[in-house]
């Protein structure tokens, strides 16, 4: 076996550290040249393992990374003897290691060997050297949680014999003062539930819950959002795994210590997010249990607090924390009894939609619209004072509350029937009105309402119908496309709730969308294709006297539809060939 000698791989691992390119480059095909030799174990291992002839950290930490990626290749050549010494050679070095960075290479070490070795029993001393070392100095016990968590990882048939062993180790160092103790056991703890699905395994985690939960309460004082991250992501792996079982005996601290997380803006947003989802499931799959115990109020009480921070307009969307907030308060509505939720949520939605926060006052009306679904029986019964928040913040100075209050009217309008007829004088002036400048979220948000009331009024529109129309075609030549989109569509609803009510501006209704129906751009074909679709609604309305002697222009339009690969075009000039058959009472 041909000698490469220490110096010349030190050589190579100080050019890998240089901030020039060209020198990274030209010591990669040196490294790569020498890794292909079995010659290269032995000044590799040396300069991870021996301080002495390598004193930098760094280049150690580096030249235990690059074995661990090489060594397996030339594992076989060498003898039982060789072997055996640096395995031994490694656990010692690790027990006595100062360096963390050194450390971290001499775990993912021994992780890749243990792999090779574990399964034929070639390693028998590394379990119970791990055992003395969670017994003796935090920075051994630190490495010995470290390992058990990534061997756990790497085999976990072989680690899940040992959970019951494991999780005592695990606890011992979730209960440990020193910060690096608990944080490997944290990590540890959660490799152990992933690679681990067995009953026994996951009977042996349950007992990890409370002081993990522990940990993460101090955690979110201390400002550090990770461990607060992992002990979540751990919860959440255990649901996936086990519909509950496990959680279900430790509900009573889980809940609160997710509420106080959800509350708490030193939180990192991305994990205060993984604790919604969280209690989002708990929700869906334990509405019961957290009602029996209590837990529903102060959820939702977290969940109001959440929902009225700031973000800023940019950062409002559906990834948001605003809107996970909002997504859960709608599974606690659907799933917990009204009597629960109700309480809360009705005196905030009345408290806050006259605060001088817009936050609180979006929050207001989006709260309004979430328990509508859920508590629709018990609104019903003072259905006069939702209308009045609802019409209160449709007329908000701010475009993002009213973009909210009006998604709460189509709410509103879809699980507070018959009730919500009775003030739809009010309503449709109101939704019209928080069109008032021109906002493109606020006009799509609108329009949706006005369909859902189109829905259930049909005739009952027609009131209304000459003006929201006029409003809606005058955005087809000045909004966004989005919104021009939502208003081709909206006329054909209108048109359709109405029918021969609206012969009075149908001609002018078909004038304004015949104007799009031979757009050939790309980015118009779908409005081209909302414009086909309601110029066939606005002709069925007008009757067949009236229609029929017109249709036919509308028709050419239609077929010519068929030419141009968009599907939505070709769905729509379906649908408007559909009306111009019972317009001409003849097949097409």
């Amino acid at each position: 076996m041909t000698s490469i000698a220490v110096a010349d791989v030190l050589n190579l691992l100080q050019q890998l550290l240089q901030p020039d390119s060209q020198v990274i480059r030209q010591a990669e095909e040196g490294l790569k040249q020498v890794t292909a030799q079995p010659a290269c174990v032995q000044p590799l291992f040396t300069c991870a393992v021996d301080a002495t002839a390598c004193p930098h950290p760094q280049l150690r930490q580096l030249a235990a990374i690059v074995l661990r990626k090489k060594i397996m290749r030339h594992w076989r050549k060498f003898t039982y003897a060789d072997r055996n010494a640096m395995q031994a050679t490694i656990l010692s070095v690790l027990r006595g290691e100062q360096s963390a960075p050194v450390r971290a290479g001499l775990v993912g070490l021994v992780v890749v060997i243990a792999k090779a070795t574990l399964p034929s029993r070639q390693w028998d001393e590394l379990l119970p050297t791990i055992n003395t070392m969670t017994n003796a100095t935090p920075i051994e016990q630190e490495s010995a949680i470290r390992l058990i968590g990534e061997l756990t990882e790497t085999m976990p048939h072989i680690m899940g014999e040992h959970a019951q062993v494991l999780s005592g180790v695990i606890g011992a160092g979730l209960g440990s003062p020193h910060g690096p103790v608990q944080k490997a056991s944290l990590i540890a703890m959660t490799q152990l539930v992933e690679g681990c699905d067995n009953e026994e395994a996951l009977d042996a985690v349950r007992n990890l819950i409370p002081p993990a939960l522990q940990v993460a309460q101090a955690a979110t004082t201390n400002g550090q959002s990770e461990a607060v991250g992992r002990v979540i992501e751990m919860l959440s792996l255990l649901a996936e795994q086990t519909a509950a079982p496990v959680l279900q005996p430790h509900l009573s601290i889980i809940v609160p210590f997710c509420s106080h997380v959800l509350s708490d803006a030193g939180v990192d947003d991305g994990v205060r997010i993984q604790a919604l989802e969280f209690v989002r499931w708990l929700v869906h799959t334990r509405p019961k249990s957290l009602n029996k115990k209590g837990m529903v109020p102060a959820l939702v009480q977290a969940l109001l607090e959440v929902s009225c921070e700031e973000e800023d307009e940019d950062e409002a969307d559906e990834a948001g924390l605003f809107r996970y907030a909002i997504f859960t308060l709608d599974s606690v509505a659907c799933n917990a009894p009204s009597r629960v939720v109700l309480p809360a949520t009705a005196a905030f939605v009345h408290q806050q939609s006259t605060s001088t926060e817009w936050a609180c006052r979006r929050a207001a009306a989006c709260v309004l619209g979430v328990i509508a679904e859920g508590c629709e029986n018990k609104m019903r019964k003072s259905i006069g004072d939702w209308i009045q928040s609802l019409l209160r913040l449709l007329s908000d100075a701010e475009p993002r509350v009213r973009a909210e209050a009006a998604t709460s009217a189509a709410e509103i309008v879809s699980y507070l029937q018959p009730e919500v007829l009775d003030f739809t004088d009010q309503l449709l002036p109101a939704l019209g009105t928080a069109l008032a400048d021109g906002n493109d979220t606020v006009a799509q948000r609108v329009m949706g309402a006005v369909e859902s009331l189109c829905e259930v009024l049909e005739d009952g529109m027609a009131p209304y119908a000459p003006q929201l129309i006029q409003t809606f075609l005058q955005m087809l030549d000045t909004a966004s496309m989005p919104t021009r989109e939502a208003a081709a569509s909206v006329v054909g609803s209108i048109m359709n709730a109405v029918k021969s009510e609206g012969v009075s501006y149908a001609p002018e209704a078909l004038r304004r969308l015949s104007a799009y129906l031979g757009v050939t751009e790309e980015e118009q074909l779908t409005l081209r294709a909302r414009c086909l679709e309601s110029a066939g609604v606005v002709l069925a309305s007008m009757g067949q006297d009236q229609a029929k002697p017109i249709v036919g222009q509308y028709l050419v339009l239609a077929m010519q539809s068929f030419e141009i690969d968009w599907p939505e075009l070709r769905d729509s000039a379906y649908g408007f060939c559909s009306n111009a058959a019972e317009i001409l009472e003849e097949g097409i």
